[in-house]
């Protein structure tokens, strides 16, 4: 989800902290392949093996946190948040 909802334009510094962000919430190929994945033509959902599902852990910087926040309550005010978002609302909007 977070990944969806970060800017695709800004400045260089924060496109910067964009594109690392995007690097550490995706997949290496090793959990590619271990996880089997498959996606969904229709609806571009992607679903894995169940037995294969675990947390991961992802430290997520202040500025990080702040581009996240800003995205999030520009969301809200347009009314564009879905139920999907409220938990990552929860947790970056305070």
């Amino acid at each position: 989800m977070i990944v969806n909802i970060l800017p695709s334009e800004s400045d260089i510094t924060t496109l910067k902290i964009i594109r690392d962000l995007k690097s550490m919430l995706g997949f290496t190929e090793s959990e590619h392949e271990k996880l089997c994945f498959n996606v969904d033509r229709e609806t571009g959902s992607v679903r894995w093996k169940a037995e294969h599902e675990s947390d991961i852990c992802v430290e997520i910087g202040t500025v990080g946190s702040m581009i996240i926040a800003e995205q999030l309550k520009f969301l809200n005010e347009k009314k564009k948040l879905t139920d999907q978002h409220i938990d990552l609302y929860e947790k970056f909007v305070k």
